[in-house]
């Protein structure tokens, strides 16, 4: 099962409770998850590296193990939301979908290749701080390891809205002719030099060969011919979320 991590200042403060660890435990079983460990920032550093830090946080994070068909739970979010509506203390959210006027083109050319793609535009969101940041690109990341079969049934791309200029292109191309600057690098390059560079990327290269071989990559482009995303493998840095 996939274990979640919740700070636990965060949490608490959020369902207007305090609870020892026994407490939390039977609080956690009675809505069908388990409390898997109890550690600080710093405690989690030392296991993973063997380093101690002392400037690192004492504050207490509760690993959380939740069912492997709850992909509503795969973030400290949705831990805090289903359990907050468990004990009365939030209403259900409710969420508006209304149609928009942007579009996205779907090429013939993407046939064989990565055939569908969906998108939508997200208003009123707000990170407030580099928590949330953070745990929504985790929540992406637990969502392509699970439901998404690391990456090989769908992949996630966010972007900034802002950056970009509608409608957007979904095309196949030769690799060689998808230039573009990679999320977080400094220099452009081809779709052959990416996958040269990310062979070695311990995060990115599982997942080269799912495209690596094919004549063309699926790219997203938008009408100003700026490259979004290189899916399932890479977003494109000039459209990048912050």
């Amino acid at each position: 099962m996939p274990t979640i991590e919740v700070k636990a200042s965060r949490l608490f403060k959020k369902l207007g409770v305090t609870m020892n660890k026994d407490e939390l435990e039977v609080f956690l079983f009675e809505y069908g998850l388990e409390l898997d460990d109890i550690v600080s920032e710093r405690e989690k550093k030392f296991k993973e590296t063997g380093i101690d830090d002392p400037t690192l946080s004492e504050d207490k994070i509760f690993k959380i193990e939740v069912p492997a068909n709850r992909y509503d739970l795969l973030s400290e979010e949705g831990i805090v939301r289903a359990l907050a509506l468990f004990m009365g203390k939030q209403d259900v959210p409710e969420y508006v979908l209304v149609q928009g006027n942007n579009t996205i083109v779907v090429e013939e050319s993407v046939h064989g290749v990565r055939d569908h793609v969906v998108c939508g535009i997200i208003r009123g969101l707000n990170f407030q701080d580099d928590d949330v940041y953070e745990n929504f690109i985790a929540l992406q990341t637990k969502l392509h390891m699970t439901v998404c079969r690391r990456r090989t049934l769908a992949s996630i791309g966010t972007h900034d809205l802002n950056t970009i200029k509608p409608p957007f292109y979904y095309r196949a191309c030769k690799p060689e002719d998808i230039v573009f600057k990679p999320l977080n690098r400094d220099t452009a390059v081809n779709g052959v030099q990416l996958m040269e560079m990310l062979k070695d990327d311990t995060h990115l290269g599982p997942f080269l060969h799912i495209i690596k071989d094919k004549p063309k990559y699926p790219v997203i482009y938008d009408s100003n011919g700026v490259v979004l995303s290189l899916p399932p493998i890479i977003n494109g840095d000039h459209s990048k979320i912050t």
